[in-house]
């Protein structure tokens, strides 16, 4: 029945694709190339992808990366000096904004007030002290808060917790004491919620959970243990500590640890991590293996939506990327960006929302994330060999990706006469190893340069959309057979069918579906099948038909009645032939049922009795 019927030999089926769970991405946005000066020391705001920076002997300026672009502003000027390493801790109470940080040396604390991000009319102006705590008993080690904390948490050489507030630079609030001999300068501390912080000491990993008690008016001990290593001489000086998730909960809270490199004299920057439960009665550490097996000249890191974020510096200008999961160390994305650094040394990275800038003096690189809820689903298939297309439908794929025109003649030369079968085969063979995403684009190409084998090798994949199939019909009428062949969600096909089925079709394809009905009730289905292999079943069809009238009944109503009375008379027919072979069908296999053979009941045997002499 041609031209709607090819031939048996490109009807093969392709492997079904999988769900894939949602991974991990990233986009590098454009950094700031130069903010006026050297950036000693920056912080997260309330704004999703707004910074903090302090520029060394001006002042503080607003990074802005929420969109595609970047904008900065100076905001208020300020000599200094500040403890760089201990960050800027960011709070907005009203139309003010407020900037808290420990001054150098880091023995006092100060907070000074700001226009807030939205609110630059004092452009220029110079930052006013509002509070700074001088009576500290120790040198400050580290401190933690959130853009939208009214506290931060600070940590004393002395071995003391307090909190001090964001927005007057006060500590109102009497701290708690810790007796940490042999931790030195190992000391890390890290948010949990607002107003509630975890000290880690290095040496016996002591841990310690503090809360803010404002009844009270200090700082109460909730949580004490000790985390557990097999291996503790060969874990470096402590670094840092963040925690893993947003969710916090005492004796469940999870927090990630960072050891530097214990052999410092190797020249390299390797970093530890472990990530750790904190609970009393059993406290747990999994320390995760190293990431890049190559020693880097810098690395930082950071902690974010319950992944962790490394970079590493190899050469001069590139940084490479690295996506682990914060819970258990599996590797899940990774990628390279360029931070133009002089001195690979002293890369600091801060997050504010979705956007990650790092900076190194005056070199800066920014990355917007998209960090889904961490599943094991993700890193299914990771590590399998990425596939890549021949180099010679280059200028194909691109006219796909939008790179190119449709039109664009390297493209149009692939399908010239001379190079049509070679490039028409090799297209077909990627289609088949699942190469070529899907698209309308694919298809759109796929239309233009009219190769069929290309389009015939997605009809051939099971998931292959019913709109894109319904698209390839229009355009080649002799893919009918196998469109129908798929017809196994009618529900789904109909709205292809509307959508993308011109009016002028509807005859002919109804004129070769009357014909297909006509040869199964007039011949036995063996025989249909072994004249037109590539022909569908009859209930195929007729699904076909459901579809065709649920998707496209006003184009149908516009037919001519001869047609349609035609196509009636026909399905009255097959469902009286269907009724007909199910009646004959019971019957027949009541009359072929075995049953045991009809016996006549038997004459009771007759008696005979003779009496014998004896």
């Amino acid at each position: 029945f041609p031209p709607f019927l090819e031939s048996q030999g490109a009807m093969q089926s392709g492997s079904s694709g999988g769900a894939v769970a949602s991974r991990p991405g990233y986009e590098v946005l454009t950094a700031p190339k130069d903010l006026g000066g050297e950036v000693v020391a920056l912080g997260p705001t309330a704004s999703d992808g707004v910074f903090i920076v302090y520029i060394l002997g001006k002042g503080f300026k607003y990074v802005d990366m929420s969109g595609r672009g970047t904008s900065w502003s100076g905001v208020a000027a300020f000599s200094g000096p500040l403890a760089s390493e201990l960050g800027l801790f960011h709070h907005v109470q009203g139309d003010a904004a407020f900037v808290s940080f420990a001054e150098a040396p880091a023995r006092s604390w100060a907070c000074f007030r700001l226009p807030a991000p939205g609110n630059l009319a004092k452009d220029g102006c110079k930052a006013e002290l509002v509070g700074r705590v001088t009576t500290l008993p120790g040198e400050i080690q580290a401190a933690c808060a959130d853009p939208g904390d009214d506290a931060a948490a600070i940590a004393l050489a002395s071995g003391q917790v307090r909190f001090v507030d964001l927005h007057e630079g006060q500590a109102a609030w009497k701290g708690l004491k810790f007796d940490l001999k042999g931790a030195g300068k190992g000391i890390a501390l890290t948010r949990l919620a607002p107003e509630r912080a975890a000290l880690v000491a290095s040496g016996r990993l002591e841990f310690f959970v503090v809360m803010l008690d404002k009844q009270a008016k200090r700082a109460v001990l909730q949580l004490r243990g000790t985390l557990k290593t097999g291996t503790p001489d060969a874990l470096g000086p402590l670094l840092g500590i963040a925690q893993t998730t947003s969710e916090s909960q005492l004796g469940k809270d999870t927090i990630l640890l960072c050891w530097g490199s214990k052999a410092s004299e190797t020249g390299s920057s390797e970093l530890t991590f472990a990530s750790a439960t904190l609970d009393c009665k059993a406290a747990s550490m999994a320390v995760f293996s190293p990431s890049e097996p190559a020693k880097a000249l810098q690395k930082c890191w950071s902690c974010t939506s319950g992944y962790l974020l490394e970079w590493s510096m190899f050469k001069e200008g590139s940084l490479k990327m690295s996506i682990r999961d914060a819970r258990y160390g599996i590797m899940v994305h990774s990628g390279e960006m360029a931070l133009a650094s002089s001195k690979p040394a002293g890369i600091t990275a801060v997050t504010s929302g979705s956007v990650t800038l790092l900076c190194s003096k005056k070199s800066f690189a920014a990355v917007r994330l998209s960090l889904p809820k961490f599943s094991l689903r993700m890193v299914i298939g990771s590590k399998a060999p990425v596939k890549k297309g021949d180099e010679k439908l280059l200028p194909l794929r691109e006219v796909v990706c939008g790179k190119r025109k449709r039109d664009d003649p390297e493209a149009v030369e692939l399908f010239s006469e001379k190079r049509r079968v070679t490039s028409e085969a090799l297209f077909v063979k990627e289609l088949k190893q699942r190469l070529w995403q899907p698209s309308h684009e694919l298809v759109d190409a796929i239309i233009f340069h009219r190769s069929w084998a290309a389009g015939a090798a997605l009809l051939a994949q099971p998931d292959f959309d019913d709109s894109l199939a319904v698209r390839l019909l229009a355009a080649h009428p002799a893919f009918l057979a196998r469109v129908v062949r798929r017809c196994r969600a009618p529900q789904q096909l109909d709205l292809a069918l509307r959508d993308h089925l011109p009016e002028s079709s509807l005859k002919s394809i109804l004129e070769v579906l009357l014909d297909w009905l006509a040869a199964y009730r007039d011949f036995p289905e063996k025989v249909v099948q072994a004249a037109a292999p590539g022909m569908p079943s009859q209930p195929e069809i007729i699904s076909f038909l459901r579809a065709l009238a649920d998707g496209c009944l006003p184009s149908l109503a516009r037919l001519d009645p001869d047609t349609l009375e035609r196509v009636m008379e026909m399905i009255v027919s097959v469902q009286a032939d269907m009724a007909r072979s199910e009646r004959l069908y019971g019957a027949a296999r009541e009359a072929f049922r075995q049953k045991k053979p009809l016996s006549a009941v038997r004459l009771a045997p007759a008696l005979e009795v003779q009496v014998l002499p004896f």
